[in-house]
């Protein structure tokens, strides 16, 4: 699979890789509290890793990580534990995207580890469907004008997208 927005390949990581990887998170926010830092924030929305983990678009494993909410917990206990209970950890997650996350799904999720977080902020989308996760009152040409992947788009697709799919761009 590759990623449509990075173009990038992708690859299912193994399970000791997995295993590295939630020790790096812990690594990384015992560095940040040593270093004097307030708390941390796992990114887990906008297509990156923890995000991949919770979409079924992108998690197709057959493993125990097929538990789309398995990876986020295990970091979320290591980061605690390495941390401890005064340090703050927030999680920013999508809480819905355009190819098969739903609020459904994420809300169990996010149940399973609340006592764990601090706070929740809640975005939407992924990177590999990036038009909806624009904000403000930016326009769409400008968007299709700088975004690499968007340079080659017709002027009249940016049109029909602005009516059809955007209304309340202007």
């Amino acid at each position: 699979l590759a990623s449509s927005y990075f173009r990038q390949r992708v690859y299912s990581l193994t399970e000791d890789e997995i295993y590295e990887v939630i020790t790096d998170f812990a690594y990384a926010a015992q560095r940040a509290r040593r270093a004097g830092f307030d708390g941390v924030q796992l990114q887990a929305g906008h297509g990156d890793l923890l995000h991949q983990f919770l979409s079924s678009y992108t998690n197709t494993r057959t493993d125990s990580f097929e538990d789309t909410g398995l990876m986020l917990e295990l970091v979320m206990d290591a980061v605690r534990e390495a941390c401890g209970p005064d340090f703050p950890i927030l999680l920013k997650v999508s809480g819905a995207e355009d190819l098969s996350l739903t609020p459904e799904q994420i809300i169990p999720v996010v149940e399973r580890i609340q006592e764990e977080l601090d706070a929740v902020e809640v975005s939407y989308g992924t990177m590999d469907s990036p038009l909806n996760i624009v904000r403000g009152n930016i326009p769409l040409e400008a968007i299709c004008e700088i975004n690499p992947l968007f340079t080659s788009v017709p002027g009249q697709l940016v049109r029909l997208w602005k009516r059809f799919r955007f209304p309340f761009i202007r």
